[in-house]
């Protein structure tokens, strides 16, 4: 009780508001950002030229990779983030890999680079495991609002999607060109995320912080406090003097002690 009534427990709580806060908007580009799976078929044979057989073969083969980062991706940076704590890392990382991998897919750039980017989108795919571990780290003490949380996770994630979806359909008709750049309804949430997620970090540099290790040390200082008072408290008590009675009876019981002993001798 005495932890959550401190002044550093409440300010935690603050930068635990924060950590959900930012987690859930990169929860839903993570979900906006699957749209690409549907679009970039046709974006391959628009942009770079290539026939409905060849497209189909590149899709597959970027695809496979995509899922082998995914799987790997998953597996390290999850694991990383479990080990050490340190989500604000594993998070800023997922920012940046989803910033730039979705920006470098909108560009007029060779083939290679393009398939390469979206081979390397599968990065995101630690976000499951790194922050559903740190939301289990900081909600534990609170199961309601733990499930909650993970509740608003996985809808946040659908609502990615499903937003995509809608804007590929609201933006069918647009497009325009920044120098070589031709932003249209191909890659405009990619354009989107892009954005997006560049806010984020720098958000996220400001606000984000690991979060589980700050309530480690919370919990360390607060069990310190209290251990130093108890000791002070035992201190600081005063010790219990013999009373008059009894120190009256330890004497009686030496003169009796001493005259049994002359009559024994005798």
């Amino acid at each position: 009780s005495s932890m959550k009534d401190s002044i550093e427990f409440k300010i935690w709580k603050q930068k635990r508001s924060a950590f959900r806060w930012i987690s859930s908007i990169t929860m839903i580009l993570y979900g906006a950002e699957d749209i690409t799976t549907i679009t970039m078929i046709f974006l391959l044979m628009d942009r770079h030229g290539l026939s409905r057989p060849d497209a189909a073969f590149y899709y597959s083969v970027t695809e496979m990779f995509f899922c082998l980062v995914q799987a790997n991706g998953s597996l390290l940076l999850g694991r990383y983030a479990d080990k050490t704590q340190k989500i604000r890392l594993v998070l800023m990382a997922n920012l940046f890999m989803c910033c730039l991998c979705n920006l470098v897919y909108t560009l007029l750039l060779p083939l290679w680079i393009v398939l390469s980017a979206r081979g390397l989108m599968g990065t995101t795919e630690s976000l499951n495991s790194a922050v559903l571990g740190e939301i289990r780290r900081v909600y534990d003490h609170d199961k309601k609002e733990l499930m909650n949380v993970i509740t608003w996770f996985s809808i946040n994630i659908q609502v990615g999607r499903n937003v995509a979806g809608v804007l590929i359909l609201v933006l069918a008709h647009m497009s325009f060109k920044i120098g070589s750049w031709h932003i249209d309804h191909l890659v405009a949430c990619n354009v989107i995320v892009t954005v997006l997620a560049a806010l984020l970090i720098v958000v996220s540099y400001f606000k984000l912080t690991d979060v589980s290790l700050e309530l480690d040390q919370i919990k360390l200082h607060c069990t310190k406090n209290f251990d130093s008072q108890q000791n002070e408290t035992k201190a600081a008590s005063p010790k219990v003097l013999m009373e008059w009675t009894d120190l009256f009876k330890v004497v009686v019981y030496r003169q009796i002690s001493k005259v049994k002993k002359s009559h024994f001798l005798q």
